[in-house]
Order: C-alpha cells, then sequence, then structure tokens
C-alpha cells in the first residue's frame, strides 16, 4: 500500500528537483583586501580533489547496485538494481559537472594574476 498521496509525490519530487538547480559560482575578485590568487586556487584545487575522491568512491561502490542488494520489492515485486545505478550514475555526473566549475573558478582566477 502506498502511503504517499500522487500529490504529495509530486510536490516532493518539485521540492528536490528545486533544491538540485543550483546558483552559478561567483568568480572572487582578487585584490589586495582579499586572499591571493595563490591561495584561492588552492582552495579549488582542494575542493576538486575532494569531489574526485567522492565520485571515485561512488563508480567502485559496486555494492550499493548490486543485485543482491536490490532484491524484488515487497511493493511491486521488481528488481531495482537498474534504478539503484542509473541513480548513482546521475550523481557522479553531477559531481563531475560540479568539479569543472570549480576548475573554470580556479582558471578566472589565475587569469586576474596577470
Amino acid at each position: 500500500m502506498n502511503i504517499f498521496s500522487v500529490s504529495a509525490l509530486n510536490a516532493m519530487l518539485n521540492e528536490q528537483d528545486a533544491a538540485m538547480t543550483m546558483k552559478p559560482l561567483v568568480i572572487p575578485t582578487v585584490n589586495l583586501n582579499g586572499n591571493d590568487a595563490r591561495s584561492l586556487v588552492e582552495d579549488c584545487s582542494r575542493i576538486m580533489r575532494a569531489i574526485g575522491v567522492a565520485a571515485e568512491i561512488m563508480q567502485s561502490g559496486h555494492d550499493l547496485w548490486h543485485g543482491r542488494n536490490h532484491l524484488p520489492s515487497p511493493i511491486d515485486g521488481e528488481r531495482k538494481n537498474a534504478d539503484a545505478r542509473d541513480a548513482i550514475g546521475e550523481r557522479v555526473a553531477a559531481l563531475r559537472r560540479m568539479r569543472s566549475e570549480f576548475e573554470q573558478l580556479a582558471l578566472n582566477i589565475q587569469r586576474q594574476e596577470r
């Protein structure tokens, strides 16, 4: 038996979609009052490394979507390992996009040094 109404599920999904939309990163202005470009770029590098580690763990964590961990659902009788694999893949792709954003941010910071 489904404990959520269709409208409640749609509302939850809409909230999740809104939460996944992020504002673009703002390029810091390198100036005498703020941090130097080197330290800002190093922060970006640390973030990129952490994102890379998270993506690697998610990709290698095949137990998360292995069939033995997604036996037929008592609700609908379907195996969910393909859905689990797809969901992880979407998140790895999101992490890669985020890593790319920080890489671009670092390049834009470096351009200000010239």
